[in-house]
């Protein structure tokens, strides 16, 4: 009778001659940094552990991981900063674990929030203007800038633009 094989033998038989190569090894290394930092990141945002907690895990690394990790860190920090938003956790996480200037960040946040500002004043106006040309105006009038697809487009792309200011930081 023949002998029925587990899905763990038949694995180990078809993969009992391959080995990693030095790129793969790499690779894996690196994906295992970034997963183990955004993981801490989440926590930190979470509110399970403090930024000191957070800069300890990190500055533990051994000296070769303590590279990658910061740049995960640097990544994963500046894809989370979203205009608008509150960015004070992320900004402080950049200047305090990863030892960067995150001035250059708060100005481009600054000048996003300025220009939204002015755009939005005026397409509000445009949209009160069109309502009046429909016979609706008055004090009780205000448009819905939110309703109005071509301020969701403009808005997308300013949030667009934004990112790739920060981008340009890290090139």
């Amino acid at each position: 009778m023949a002998e029925i094989k587990s899905t763990l033998d038949i694995i180990m038989e078809k993969t009992k001659g391959l080995t990693m190569t030095e790129e793969e090894k790499k690779v894996f290394h690196k994906r295992e940094i970034e997963r183990k930092v955004r993981g801490l990141l989440q926590k930190f945002v979470d509110g399970f552990i403090h930024p000191e907690q957070l800069k300890d895990e990190i500055s533990a690394l051994d000296e070769a991981q303590y590279a990658g990790a910061r740049d995960a860190l640097l990544r994963e920090c500046v894809d989370r900063i979203e205009p608008g938003a509150e960015n004070g956790p992320f900004l402080d996480v950049l200047e305090h674990t990863a030892g960067m200037d995150t001035t250059p960040i708060q100005k481009i946040l600054m000048e996003y929030d300025h220009d939204i500002e002015k755009k939005k004043m005026y397409r509000e106006q445009v949209l009160r203007e069109n309502l009046e040309g429909l016979g609706f105006s008055g004090t009780a009038v205000i448009p819905n800038i939110h309703a109005d697809q071509v301020w969701m487009r403009h808005l997308s792309e300013m949030k667009k633009g934004f990112h790739e200011k920060v981008e340009k930081l890290f090139s």
